[in-house]
């Protein structure tokens, strides 16, 4: 078996598995292979077998707080590494990190010295995605637009993958080099795989404390961009309710809750005159928030 470290917050999972396997997660982790494993707080070793099992499966079971075995289809060995990650190797990750205090939020966090850190959560197709795009397109810096790990002190990291842009709208980004050569990510999807670390390594953004502004995104067909600023308790709360439902491992602490119930909370919704903007969603956000204040 190869063994193989990667590093992901404060934590170093260690991956034991047969070849094929091993090039999926190095291929899918890459980018998290430069990360100094001797600051990190945990180390988790993580066996993967491939076995005479029926097709697709996935067993992982924890054996210590810091070993965890897991059999796999032999299927999953061929060369389709993305199908890998969706099916195994971010269940793996989620699990695995979920002990150790880490929550997983399905949303996009982006960095301007402008603005500061903004957090985005919203169902898919809530236009995340397209957000950061944007953002990195224009110049400033993001921690990806899928999945976000906050810590128990409030620090978030993130899980670098490309990033997904729909094939329709990547004529817009024009700054991102080497766009018009990536392909789907998937086959059957209509979204680009872009490998945004390896073109733009320089607004990569690896750690941040919790940001001051969560925000909703949603999508709107009025043609006319707006936010809504939330004030009340009770909308707050069913944001953060919103916040936990898209966490994919522990439900948010009572100090994570705490923290973030002190941010400013907005919901803003983006429609397509978001494109006649000056820095289209970076102008849009810092035009709205600079009229607030």
């Amino acid at each position: 078996m190869n063994k193989n470290s990667f590093s992901i917050g404060n934590t170093t999972l260690i991956f034991r598995a047969e070849d094929e396997i091993t090039e999926h997660i190095n291929y899918l982790l890459r980018n998290h292979r430069v990360c100094l494993t001797e600051k990190s707080e945990y180390f988790v070793d993580v066996i993967i077998y491939c076995g005479d099992f029926e097709k697709d499966t996935f067993d992982l079971k924890q054996i210590t707080i810091s070993e965890y075995l897991c059999n796999i289809a032999s299927n999953f060995k061929e060369n389709k590494p993305q199908r890998f990650y969706y099916l195994v190797l971010l269940k793996i990750i989620l699990q695995v990190l979920s002990p150790l205090s880490y929550v997983s939020v399905h949303g996009t966090l982006v960095h301007s010295e402008e603005l500061g850190s903004l957090l985005f959560i919203g169902n898919s197709g809530g236009g995340k995605s397209t957000l950061a795009t944007s953002w990195l397109d224009q110049g400033y810096s993001i921690m990806g637009d899928d999945m976000i790990f906050i810590d128990k002190n409030g620090d978030c990291f993130p899980l670098l993958r490309d990033l997904h842009i729909e094939s329709s709208l990547a004529y817009k980004f024009s700054n991102l080099l080497n766009l018009p050569a990536c392909e789907v990510y998937m086959p059957g999807y209509t979204k680009l795989g872009y490998d945004w670390v390896k073109y733009h390594s320089d607004l990569v953004l690896m750690k941040t404390k919790l940001p001051n502004y969560i925000i909703e995104s949603n999508i709107s067909n009025s043609g006319i961009s707006y936010i809504s600023v939330i004030n009340d308790i009770s909308e707050k709360q069913a944001i953060l309710s919103n916040l936990n439902e898209h966490s994919k491992s522990n439900n948010l602490s009572d100090i994570l809750i705490e923290a973030i119930m002190t941010k400013h909370f907005t919901k803003i919704y983006w429609s397509s005159d978001i494109w006649e903007y000056k820095k289209r969603h970076f102008g849009f956000i810092h035009d709205s928030f600079s009229s607030q204040h």
